[in-house]
């Protein structure tokens, strides 16, 4: 979630449901909430404390549900984490030249072609680039010529697949490929 760490940590009381304990992360009090009588809708909880410049802070579902999916994403360790920010960098990067959010192809055939070609280039280029920063002769590699004919043959042969595979109604390669 986005934004900095909230002030009030709240739960509901695992031995009565309808109490709500507040935690002050500034300083560190627990207080307990009191429940607030609703005027429209009855099916609806909400809660409030007194803080302390004497106003009361108000606190709902919505709040209690974000306050749990923060503790939740708290809980993911950071190697979790770590990839779902590089699939995150891989959907941005999929979609960065799009102005105003618009696909320049008009046909889903079309558009599909692009996402995985699109796909492929991002992942090579990140092939790429893990490669060279891990290969202790960085530019050695790259130069070689059959590495690079090898590389090229391999982006040749998946375009033929997924280009032909279209018109081939016969025997269709069943084949799925993610953008991601």
């Amino acid at each position: 979630m986005q934004g900095p760490a909230p002030r009030y940590d709240i739960r509901l009381d695992e031995q009565n449901e309808i109490n709500l304990i507040v935690t002050d992360n500034k300083t560190g009090t627990t207080i307990q909430a009191q429940r607030v009588k609703l005027r429209k809708d009855k099916t609806q909880r909400k809660w409030r404390i007194k803080t302390e410049e004497g106003k009361y802070r108000y606190f709902d579902e919505d709040n209690l549900r974000a306050a749990a999916l923060r503790k939740k994403l708290d809980d993911i360790p950071i190697d979790e984490k770590n990839i779902r920010n590089n699939v995150e960098a891989s959907i941005f990067q999929l979609g960065y030249h799009y102005p105003n959010d618009k696909s320049r192809y008009r046909s889903l055939a079309k558009h599909k072609l692009w996402a995985y070609s699109r796909s492929l280039w991002i992942n090579f280029v990140r092939i790429v680039n893990y490669m060279t920063r891990i290969s202790q002769r960085a530019l050695f590699w790259q130069k070689l010529p059959q590495y690079i004919i090898n590389l090229c043959f391999n982006m040749y042969i998946i375009v033929n697949i997924l280009s032909i595979n279209k018109n081939n109604h016969i025997c269709p390669v069943k084949l799925h490929f993610s953008a991601i």
